[in-house]
């Protein structure tokens, strides 16, 4: 892991070696619901030069070209950031 990589894209990093594991949970445990609020906060809070190490990390462990993950991050990051509320309720619980 590269020391100079903020917190965030350290991370982002771990989470993408959790996907298999997630995949298994398939959404429907309240802890795979949580890790799902956590990614998306993780893309919502990335500046776009974290994207970019984002999505040479995932194109790395998935052989997918860079370019194309950068797009995908950054088009999940405007759609996530539509629907905070809803995901954020996963993270915070509902509100006292």
């Amino acid at each position: 892991m590269d020391p100079s990589q903020s917190a965030t894209v350290r991370q982002f990093r771990r989470n993408l070696i959790q996907i298999p594991q997630l995949l298994v949970m398939d959404g429907r445990t309240k802890e795979a619901k949580i890790k799902d609020a956590q990614w998306r906060l993780l893309i919502c809070m990335a500046t776009d030069e974290e994207l970019e190490q984002m999505a040479k990390i995932a194109a790395e462990l998935f052989h997918y070209p860079v370019d194309q993950v950068l797009k995908d991050l950054k088009k999940s990051r405007a759609e996530y950031i539509k629907t905070k509320e809803s995901w954020r309720k996963e993270l915070l619980g509902p509100k006292q």
